[in-house]
């Protein structure tokens, strides 16, 4: 059987209007599919038009507890009050990326839908919520108190860990 190819630029452009969800199922389509969907500018190109869509719901925020995590669409009646049948996606449950190993995990932020964590056991985790997928970021060995952030370097085209540290010391003058 031969394999039909659409060019490109038209493949990129019908896929890019599906959820992220899709495009995971649709990765298993071919490999040309894979590659396609799994390539930086595919992803950059997705992302950008899922931002600037006017159709897409942009109101969600990300809540966490101690045993659970969940996305909220806080322009939902039902966020307000309570979930009914008509408008059931307001609260969607989230798989925690680190399973029972999470107990003390704390969110530090987020970028471009991609949250930010840090264990009591001191590991790191970027995860990205709509795919599923994360990646432990090793911590070199810290004194005093750690603050971290995450941003995307537009120079580079890649997103940017910053970790600083302060100890603190006492000293006397006399």
């Amino acid at each position: 059987m031969s394999d039909l190819r659409f060019p490109r630029d038209i493949l990129m452009d019908i896929l890019s209007r599906l959820p992220a969800k899709s495009l995971g199922k649709l990765k298993l389509v071919s490999k040309y599919w894979l590659s396609l969907i799994s390539s930086a500018d595919f992803i950059k190109f997705h992302h950008h038009r899922a931002l600037f869509d006017t159709n897409t719901n942009h109101s969600r925020v990300f809540i966490m507890s101690t045993f659970s995590m969940h996305s909220v669409n806080y322009e939902s009646p039902s966020c307000y009050e309570g979930i009914d049948d008509d408008d059931a996606k307001a609260i969607i449950s989230l798989n925690d990326p680190l399973q029972k190993e999470s107990v003390g995990e704390k969110e530090l932020g987020s970028c471009y839908g991609l949250i930010f964590f840090v264990c009591f056991n001191d590991c790191i985790l970027l995860w990205n919520p709509t795919t599923q997928t994360n990646r432990l970021i090793p911590d070199p060995l810290t004194t005093g108190s750690s603050f971290y952030g995450l941003g995307y370097d537009f120079s580079i085209d890649d997103y940017k860990m910053v970790r600083g540290s302060r100890s603190i010391s006492s000293w006397n003058s006399r």
